[in-house]
Parts: structure tokens; C-alpha cells; sequence
């Protein structure tokens, strides 16, 4: 069962996913998502780096859904959303090989100049989407405040987000506020 605060996290979570506001996620958002940041990082469609990148999302997506469509309709609604991520915090094996690669995917994928870092543009860029301001939840995130986000900050601030029920882990603002 999920907290209050956990519940929250993982509505502003879905809303950010839920790239088209339709009310569920479906493939469609994943390969939104998926093009938005190709775009940002420079990748070109056809790519055989464009072309793992969407293998590994189609993969994140096809899992995510087997587990989280229990109505098997292709799509993903905020309560079987919530009920997923109840069911990821509650499996440390399941949060592992659900939000492992994906974790490592997403650092990636922000890191646009490939050098371990990122830096608040990288962080603004990809989350220009997302009603909050870049700048607060970035500071939150630079927990050494040299400037930059490394792999271990970001692997650190996904995993409070999803497993802390502190307000105010920094993790926990990863998606703005909630």
C-alpha cells in the first residue's frame, strides 16, 4: 500500500509520462518521450544509435505493461500505474530489474555531451516539459553543489524518489514538486 506522499510522486510521475494527457500511458508516449530526446541529443532517426535507444524503450515499455496492464488493453491507467509502483517499492528484486536499466537509460540520455555529468541545460532540456522550476529541483539534485549532477547523484535522487517517504529527500522532487 502506498503512502500519501508515495501516491503523489507517482501521479506527477505518470502525468510526466503521459505524454499526450490522454489519461493512460501507452507506447505512443514512450515513443514521445523517446523522440524528444533523440532530438535534444542530437540522434537522428534510422540511427543505429536511434535504433537501440528504441529497442531499449519498446523492452522498458513491454515490461512496464506486462506487469502494470493487468486489463491487458495496451494501456497503462494512473490506478494500475499506482498499483505497479506499489508492487516495484514493496520487490527490491523487481525495483532492480525494472528501474535498473532504466535509471542508467535516462542518465544517459540527459548527459548530452557524454561526460558523466549533468549539467542544469542538459537537466532543463529534457525536462522543458514539466511545470516546475529546473533550476530549484536541479539544486535539490547537486547534492555536492559543484554544478553538476553525476551518475551516482542521479542513480541516488531516482532511487530516493522511488523508495524514500521523506519529504524532503531531495530524490523525492525529481519530478517537481508534488
Amino acid at each position: 500500500m502506498l503512502t500519501d506522499l508515495q501516491t503523489r510522486k507517482f501521479t506527477r510521475m505518470f502525468n510526466a509520462f503521459d505524454a499526450d494527457h490522454s489519461g493512460y500511458l501507452e507506447f505512443a508516449d514512450v515513443q514521445t518521450i523517446l523522440t524528444n530526446l533523440a532530438q535534444l541529443n542530437g540522434i537522428v532517426a534510422g540511427s543505429p544509435e536511434y535504433e537501440a535507444a528504441q529497442s531499449s524503450f519498446r523492452t522498458r515499455w513491454e515490461h512496464t505493461r506486462q506487469f502494470a496492464d493487468t486489463n491487458r488493453d495496451d494501456r497503462v491507467t494512473l490506478d494500475e500505474w499506482l498499483a505497479y509502483c506499489s508492487a516495484l517499492i514493496q520487490s527490491p528484486e523487481m525495483f532492480e530489474q525494472d528501474m535498473g536499466s532504466l535509471i542508467s537509460s535516462n542518465a544517459r540520455l540527459m548527459d548530452r555531451d557524454g561526460d558523466g555529468l549533468i549539467s542544469l541545460e542538459d537537466f532543463a532540456a529534457v525536462r522543458g516539459n514539466l511545470d516546475s522550476d529546473n533550476t530549484a529541483v536541479f539544486q535539490r539534485l547537486d547534492r555536492n553543489g559543484d554544478g553538476y549532477i553525476s551518475r551516482d547523484e542521479f542513480v541516488e535522487a531516482y532511487r530516493q524518489f522511488f523508495l524514500s517517504d521523506d519529504p524532503d529527500a531531495p530524490g523525492n522532487w525529481f519530478f517537481g514538486p508534488f
